[in-house]
């Protein structure tokens, strides 16, 4: 989850980058103003704690509170937990905007902040998500110079209902771009959904003479989260600069993730075995089992569902495992109450001498003790 910062004023720092992969943002600090406050490895305490090495333990600490609530919730769970319990913060901001499933959202904050409380309380009665599924759209090979004018490059792919049959809600949003350009910092990349939502995935970096492009780079996009990916998305690719140095796009692909229509709850006992037709990769990175639907031609996309393992619970599995612990208990046990040792002489003299022993005797020997320093002592004063 991808965590930007804010300082008290819930102020945009100049070190938090704007992005629209961010879900939401969490206190820090800001340039020339106090930070958190935490220990510190040095001088005990501190108050210059910041950047989003800040901001993003805070959040953690809140999902481990999430987490201690509701421990079997994974991490898609915790994302939309996250989204659907967000606070509104700066508000003023001339970067908010609704999006088309009418959820406001930011490129410096994201959906907005946590309220700790609030996501706690609604994840006791949330109900999970089912697998996650994708969809790839991928371009054939091309070679397209990028005009330097307001209008740049235009790529459009459309998606059709039933090209994405299995989808419940979209989620997440990546486009994997193949950019040849002589100075990487002068490209910007849009990515507009069907309903006119945009994301701006890069905006240009002004620093940034690097001259080897984007070759198989992927972006995310969170922003269009529980929109309707049916129809035209278009990717816009920009090159206004520096006018001498070009650049050309040879390749797209854009990857739709979302939450499956059907949750598929085997039985406990039974381990899911996917046939041999519906083993398929979308790109060849990710490892999924197909569901297209036998109605769709997909010449140059793949519908996967992807869906987590499946481990069989059997008792004539479980049985003799539980077995073989008792036993390894019951061998440890032996071994630690000496049944396996030799059993030493018996020493009538030291017997005698042991009972002979008063409690003056260990009077004495406690005060020489207490009277005698030890070395954990003398080093925690040493510090």
């Amino acid at each position: 989850m991808t965590i930007s910062a804010m300082d008290h004023l819930q102020a945009h720092p100049v070190y938090s980058e704007e992005c629209p992969a961010i879900i939401m943002s969490m206190y820090s600090s800001a340039l020339g103003m106090e930070g958190i406050y935490t220990t510190d490895w040095k001088n005990g305490c501190t108050d210059r704690h910041g950047g989003t090495s800040a901001a993003a333990p805070l959040a953690a600490g809140v999902f481990a509170l999430v987490l201690e609530a509701r421990p079997d919730l994974s991490w898609r769970d915790a994302q939309r937990l996250a989204i659907e319990n967000a606070i509104l913060v700066n508000p003023s901001d001339s970067d908010w905007q609704t999006n088309p499933a009418g959820r406001p959202y930011n490129h410096k904050y994201g959906y907005g902040t946590f309220d700790t409380f609030k996501i706690v309380n609604a994840a006791k009665t949330f109900e999970k998500v089912n697998p996650q599924i994708q969809y790839a759209h991928n371009s054939e090979d091309f070679k397209d110079e990028i005009p330097q004018d307001q209008n740049g490059l235009v790529k459009t792919f459309n998606i059709t209902r039933n090209e994405i049959e299995g989808f419940k809600r979209l989620e997440h949003v990546t486009v994997t771009v193949d950019i040849e350009h002589q100075r990487r910092g002068d490209v910007g990349i849009y990515l507009t959904s069907p309903k006119g939502f945009t994301s701006r995935l890069i905006e240009g970096r002004r620093n940034d003479e690097a001259h080897t492009g984007f070759p198989g780079w992927t972006m995310m996009s969170v922003a269009h989260w529980d929109d309707d990916p049916v129809g035209v998305w278009t990717m816009r690719v920009t090159d206004k600069v520096h006018l001498e140095k070009k650049g050309y796009l040879k390749k797209w692909t854009l990857t739709l993730y979302g939450e499956s229509v059907k949750s598929v709850e085997p039985t406990p006992s039974t381990t899911v075995e996917p046939t041999a037709e519906a083993i398929q990769t979308t790109t060849g990175e990710l490892p999924a089992i197909a569901t297209t639907p036998p109605d769709s031609k997909l010449s140059n996309s793949t519908l996967s569902g992807v869906e987590p393992g499946h481990y069989s619970t059997s008792p004539v599995i479980i049985l003799p495992i539980f077995i073989t612990i008792l036993f390894a208990f019951g061998l440890y046990y032996a071994y630690k109450n000496n049944f396996f040792r030799k059993k030493r002489n018996f020493d009538p003299e030291a017997f005698q001498k042991l009972n002979d022993f008063d409690d003056s005797d260990f009077d004495a020997l406690a005060l020489d003790d207490l009277q005698a320093p030890r070395e954990h002592e003398v080093l925690f004063e040493a510090e």
